[in-house]
């Protein structure tokens, strides 16, 4: 396989009617050859975004198209090639590509050079080809499945049981985290929402991590609500679980999430209200027939 002059980023504005810094186009004018069956050993450095697990359904339409076209000695239309990091990615045309290999047809391929996952699914959209977003739920599977690499699919199956297990959203999840990893830092429902976003940098590009420590601590944390049948709300509102983690922060001396827990299902906190006036709820539930006296928190 032999490669042409990218296309100047003028070009590129006018053949994807977009602007995406640090993309180089090349000509379509490659052609690969592949065998007429799908298999790891053949397609080593070829990764599908979507259905990573099983080759996707094709229609009988389209199969029939592709046939004709062989017959007559063409082939589908070309498929566009993200190259990030020395691994191909099919942006647009996986059904084509598997219908060509599957006809032994050869696939007309147009290489994209681009710098992180985000910007295939930019080029993508802007194609008309695929809508979706690469948002956290596509990153997710993709990281823990056979996308990532061995630390990749470590640690982003971590999240994928936590949220399988427990039903809970990203950023709960990264704030419960973030709670542990950076507690000697956490005064403010700020700094809960300031270090969550630095637990979740570069998650759609397969940087996220969490140890085994880390992870055992959520669980921990997590498994007290559940053992302890508290209404789910406390930790799946982001609202409510920030002042709750707030609280533990401020008066990490005084207070056990343990007996809080306890506490919960004994007695009613209006979470319908401000921020400041659901943590003065949690900490006289917390407080009640003990001696205890927990820090107010602003």
């Amino acid at each position: 396989m032999t490669t042409t002059t990218p296309k100047t980023k003028k070009e590129i504005q006018k053949s994807f009617d977009m602007a995406l810094k640090g993309i180089e186009v090349s000509k379509p004018t490659f052609k690969i050859k592949r065998p007429n069956y799908i298999s790891k050993k053949d397609f080593s450095n070829v990764h599908f975004l979507f259905d990573t697990n099983r080759i996707p359904q094709i229609c009988k339409k389209t199969l029939d198209k592709a046939q004709d076209l062989a017959f007559h000695g063409g082939n589908l239309n070309r498929i566009t090639v993200c190259v990030l990091k020395n691994k191909m990615y099919i942006g647009d045309g996986q059904h084509r590509y598997l219908i060509n290999n599957a006809l032994g047809l050869r696939t007309l391929c147009e290489f994209i050079y681009v710098n992180s996952l985000e910007q295939i699914f930019q080029i993508m959209k802007s194609q008309n080809t695929n809508q979706n977003a690469w948002d956290n739920k596509q990153a997710l599977k993709f990281f823990s499945g056979e996308g990532g690499s061995t630390t990749e699919r470590l640690n982003y199956s971590r999240l994928q049981q936590l949220q399988t297990s427990y039903k809970v959203n990203f950023s709960n999840l990264w704030e419960i985290q973030a709670y542990y990893q950076y507690a000697n830092k956490i005064r403010t429902i700020e700094d809960i929402r300031g270090y969550s976003q630095r637990v979740s940098r570069g998650f759609k590009d397969g940087n996220y991590r969490i140890n085994k420590e880390m992870f055992e601590n959520v669980k921990s944390f997590l498994n007290t609500f559940l053992d302890n049948k508290v209404d789910e709300v406390f930790y799946k509102n982001a609202k409510v679980l920030r002042c709750i983690m707030q609280l533990l922060v401020i008066n990490k001396n005084k207070m056990r999430i343990n007996r809080l827990t306890k506490q919960l299902t004994k007695h009613k906190v209006n979470i319908h209200q401000e921020e400041v006036f659901i943590k003065t709820d949690i900490k006289k539930v917390y407080e009640r027939n003990s001696n205890i006296k927990l820090l107010h928190v602003a």
